[in-house]
């Protein structure tokens, strides 16, 4: 089973409880591929190099600088849009998606998961669980299941 977890930060120091999901669903044999937004932890849990978890993640990569964001953005319209136009120009609706949009963190999102099809979305913490939901409104397959702590 292909399973894909939406988190904030990976890897997370303190958040051990998301670290053992993902190395018990490895362990049964399951495919796992994280996207997260950030990459800002230093102290990294031994289960995280014991698994090569680095080699795994995929981050948003989305620049803080707005207009680099834009800008980049405007480059990865034309890398996307030929593999889905719908669900390309769909995140790019503000109207419908407010702020994620605007961001454009929906539409680096979409982007990520143009590239394969998973059977299980896991978002952690309700936050990330908005972005699964908008994926599923988008037209992706997969489960969505959204843990709250």
């Amino acid at each position: 089973m292909k399973i894909a977890f939406i988190i904030h930060s990976f890897p997370n120091i303190s958040e051990t409880f998301i670290l053992n999901q993902i190395t018990g669903l490895i362990d049964l044999g399951h495919q796992v591929k994280i996207f997260a937004l950030y990459n800002k932890n230093k102290k990294i849990h031994r289960d995280v190099h014991m698994y090569n978890l680095l080699d795994n993640p995929l981050f948003y990569k989305i620049p803080n600088n707005r207009f680099c964001r834009v800008i980049r953005a405007f480059f990865l319209f034309f890398m996307y849009f030929y593999k889905s136009p719908f669900k390309i120009m769909s995140s790019l609706n503000f109207f419908k998606y407010g702020k994620n949009s605007l961001s454009l963190i929906l539409f680096y999102l979409v982007g990520a998961f143009l590239k394969e099809r998973f059977d299980i979305v896991h978002c952690h913490f309700g936050p990330m669980g908005i972005y699964g939901a908008y994926l599923k409104d988008l037209g992706f397959e997969g489960e969505l299941v959204t843990s709250f702590y």
